[in-house]
């Protein structure tokens, strides 16, 4: 993973629990599966805690958004996804922002400078996370500006927590992700009722709503044989899981073992 000097401190909650931990990043695969061999369409950049802390990332993440200091974090995790980017031009990739984040206009600056200065705008994915509430009127600005930098705006998890769902609609918004816990939802209902039922329908009205305006859909967490058949079912075309892969160290870091032909 990213090694960085990258201290949790400006989480002091987290900190006081963990001592010195450094953040790292990892890399899924983010599969497009309807060709006759699923292949890589980009990678999602996920965050971790490096050294042995005893500190959840959850927990991490939610004291960061209590204390207001998820944007440091954000940055960070920005700037390192657009050096990755820069050494690998074929390659794309998604970052995590909290709704706090967008609604920091140091954060927008900090990402589409730091996208141009690495000439990866056009590769870069922002996905709004649903775990902090931001309001529309206070996120909204920000999004547009990463879209008018050619950056790429994801709604994450849109069933989940504050996910910002009704915000697809908008032009700026160029797509949307489904969570593993969606996908739970649908493979119980369908063991329940041996049928597409309630969640299905909500879930295949977002999918064609988003295809009829030319948006992206993210099937996350698909772990199983089935669960991909349930995405297909769906008519969903890009998927990510440990079905496909577990996240790996960024290429030419310690401990990868990764092909640097991005184009396979």
């Amino acid at each position: 993973m990213i090694n960085s000097t990258a201290s949790l401190a400006p989480a002091a909650e987290a900190h006081e629990q963990s001592g010195s931990p450094v953040l790292e990043l990892a890399l899924q695969p983010l599969m497009d599966v309807k060709v006759s061999v699923p292949k890589v369409f980009a990678y999602e950049a996920l965050l971790r805690i490096g050294t042995p802390c005893g500190l959840e990332l959850e927990t991490f993440i939610s004291a960061c958004e209590r204390n207001m200091s998820i944007a440091n974090v954000d940055m960070w995790v920005a700037t390192e996804a657009c050096k990755i980017l820069a050494l690998f031009p074929d390659m794309k990739i998604s970052i995590n922002a909290s709704q706090l984040s967008i609604s920091a206009p140091e954060y927008i600056s900090h990402v589409v400078n730091t996208a141009a200065k690495n000439k990866c705008a056009t590769r870069l994915l922002v996905e709004v996370t649903e775990t902090a509430h931001s309001a529309d009127g206070a996120i909204a600005p920000g999004l547009k500006k990463l879209y008018e930098a050619r950056i790429g705006v994801m709604i994450d998890d849109v069933f989940d927590s504050f996910a910002k769902r009704h915000l697809i609609a908008l032009p700026f918004i160029t797509g949307c992700k489904i969570s593993r816990r969606t996908m739970v939802r649908l493979m119980a209902e369908e063991e329940m009722t041996g049928k597409n039922g309630h969640i299905f329908g909500e879930v295949k009205s977002l999918v064609d709503r988003c295809k009829g305006t030319g948006k992206a859909v993210v099937m996350e967490g698909i772990e199983t044989e089935g669960e991909l058949d349930m995405a297909k079912k769906l008519g969903i075309r890009l998927c990510q899981g440990y079905y496909f892969g577990y996240p790996k160290p960024r290429p030419g870091s310690r401990g990868s073992e990764w092909n640097l032909d991005m184009k396979q």
